[in-house]
């Protein structure tokens, strides 16, 4: 099989899929498709974390404000459940609530409903 043929017949996999069948690695006893958290860390919040934590850790409120796909919804409130807060998040819709649940589940690498 040369290697195209072999990529053609990976191409049928959807995304997700390939997501769950990456090589796994493990981070704070969780583990963690690699794709997925490959693409958590690239995110461009993930630059600003210890200020975001400095912030918070003196003052009661924060506003962030960052482009679409930032990772604001996803990224903090790991950043904050890491750092020992509980964090509860608000949507506008429960479709949305429930998408963001189990995104950031499955970054943490946990099942929903168990830290998430």
């Amino acid at each position: 099989m040369n290697k195209h043929s072999h990529n053609n017949a990976l191409s049928h996999h959807t995304k997700r899929e390939e997501q769950h069948h990456a090589t796994i690695s493990t981070t704070k006893n969780r583990v963690i498709p690699t794709l997925l958290s490959q693409q958590k860390l690239a995110l461009p919040i993930n630059e600003k974390k210890e200020e975001i934590l400095e912030i918070i850790r003196h003052h009661d409120e924060l506003i962030i404000t960052a482009e679409t796909g930032a990772g604001k919804s996803t990224r903090v409130p790991q950043f904050l459940a890491e750092a020992g807060y509980n964090v509860i998040i608000t949507q506008p819709r429960v479709l949305a609530a429930m998408s963001l649940a189990d995104r950031v589940a499955e970054e943490m690498g946990t099942r929903l409903g168990e830290e998430v």
